[in-house]
């Protein structure tokens, strides 16, 4: 792996809000903010009117108004006329930022500026889907994902052009490194039923004795938490890059992540191990935390690399630098882009209905992933032919096929010679439980799986679960912020 230089006094970064005045941009955002504190409206240019379902209408100047987006879909061009009519000009780039079903404004093409969409999270549910749905039924000019391993969905879908830039959406705030420190270890963020792994994780380490804090805090107390807690943890909720690998070293915090795939490009801007620490299960994730608690100076040596490479790569006024770049030339970018993607390496494309199809059987996978530590799912010959690759980037589970199909392993050794299956035995196979089996209805049910997914029967319809899914929702806590973390 590349190890980046990190040079000792890279000067301070301009501030988000100081970054996008550098860009000359008329700017619409509309967006899924406001009901998250952990997800604030980000800025992409110096003349920005936001709007969102959950908050209101802010202006240029900062002025607010209570008009807020629809709870659905709405047609464009009318709801702007009625409330924003300044907006309709060529000199202004529409920007959507999706997550899910909202934000949903349809008829785009009647707005005569550039039409920007970010997809936003796509890493559990049902958000993937109705993404990608929407993106084939509007005229965007550029298409940008938060989770890179994501793109090729929207690449075989034959749309705009695809980019992805790490922290496109969130605005981390820089402090300085500091070695005073008054938390130990620190865990911001969710403890809802979606975070599966994360809550069951925590539990351990609490009840191990580690000296974990929980909670949430405001996007703008954020820094101030990081860079005075001696170790800040990230456990992403499926294995994204998410906010944090951003937001903790930006504050000179040190970051001890989950080691995702390399799919999710993060050995794209930070080394492990130089610039942030990583985990696999939880006993390395102990051993990590047992090391890192006991030298702190290393652990400073770490973050102080870790900021340096964010203040010289990923600070927002290059992100924004790179964003406009890519919409104004449709390029991909020359250092985050899919060069080292190998399902980004086919030329031939499934129809929509085909890739959709597919899809459902990934995205049942995808959550299992999400439910479960580690999995093991069998592949039956019928099983789509492309299925293989694109599961590629669940690295959590492991995918095996029988000894005599051989059709679907020339699939994955035809656009990599990194092969993710295991053989087994046709008797073997019908001998043990699998988490989940992938096959034509005929003979998926021949074998024992807690999820038995007909290839052959398209939708939810073709699913069958031995066992529901139950996850109970978990309250959270509040930062108390100590004096000397004010920002």
């Amino acid at each position: 792996m590349q190890q980046f230089e990190s040079p000792q006094g890279v000067a301070q970064p301009l501030s988000p809000r100081q970054a996008a005045d550098r860009f000359p941009r008329k700017v619409l955002l509309m967006h899924p903010a406001g009901s998250d504190m952990l997800m604030p409206v980000c800025r992409f240019g110096r003349e920005q009117t936001s709007i969102g379902h959950y908050s209101g209408l802010e202006l240029p100047d900062g002025r607010l108004h209570p008009k807020r987006l629809p709870s659905s879909e709405f047609q464009l061009r009318p709801f702007l006329s009625r409330n924003v009519p300044s907006l309709l000009s060529p000199e202004v780039s529409l920007i959507v930022w999706k997550n899910g079903p909202l934000p949903q404004p349809r008829t785009i093409h009647e707005f005569p500026g550039k039409k920007i969409l970010i997809v936003g999270d796509s890493h559990y549910g049902e958000l993937l889907r109705q993404s990608l749905i929407y993106a084939t039924q509007e005229p965007f000019d550029a298409i940008f994902v938060f989770n890179r391993y994501h793109a090729h969905w929207f690449r075989e879908g034959q749309l705009a052009p695809v980019h992805w830039l790490p922290g496109i959406a969130t605005e981390a705030n820089w402090a300085p490194v500091t070695s005073s420190k008054v938390r130990r270890l620190v865990m911001i963020g969710h403890q809802n039923k979606s975070h599966a792994r994360r809550r069951s994780l925590c539990a351990e380490l609490q009840r191990r004795g580690y000296p974990l804090e929980i909670g949430q805090c405001d996007p703008g107390k954020l820094a101030a938490v990081y860079r005075r807690a001696q170790i800040s943890l990230n456990i992403s909720l499926n294995g994204d890059a998410n906010f944090r690998m951003l937001e903790v070293t930006a504050a000179g915090g040190f970051l001890l992540a989950d080691r995702l795939s390399e799919m999710a490009g993060v050995q794209l801007y930070y080394d492990e191990g130089f610039h942030y620490a990583a985990y696999g299960d939880l006993d390395d994730l102990c051993n990590k935390l047992d090391y890192f608690l006991s030298n702190p100076a290393e652990a400073l040596a770490i973050a102080t690399r870790g900021q340096n490479r964010f203040t010289k790569l990923l600070n927002r006024e290059s992100t924004l630098s790179r964003f406009w770049s890519a919409v104004d030339t449709s390029k991909t970018d020359d250092l985050f882009n899919f060069s080292s993607e190998p399902r980004h390496r086919r030329e031939s494309f499934r129809s929509f209905g085909d890739l959709l199809n597919n899809l459902t059987i990934y995205l049942e996978l995808q959550e299992l992933q999400r439910t479960r530590e580690y999995a093991d799912v069998l592949l039956l010959p019928g099983t789509p032919r492309r299925l293989a690759m694109d599961c590629v980037d669940l690295h959590r589970l492991t995918f095996w096929t029988l000894d005599d199909d051989h059709e679907t392993a020339a699939e994955v050794e035809a656009v990599t010679n990194l092969s993710p299956l295991r053989r087994v035995a046709a008797e073997t196979a019908s001998t043990r439980s699998w988490d989940a089996v992938v096959g034509p209805a005929a003979t998926a049910q021949e074998f024992r799986a807690d999820v038995t997914i007909f290839s052959d029967v398209n939708g939810a319809a073709g699913i069958q679960r031995t066992e529901k899914r139950i996850a109970q929702d978990l309250g959270f806590g509040v930062f108390r912020m100590h004096a000397s973390e004010a920002p």
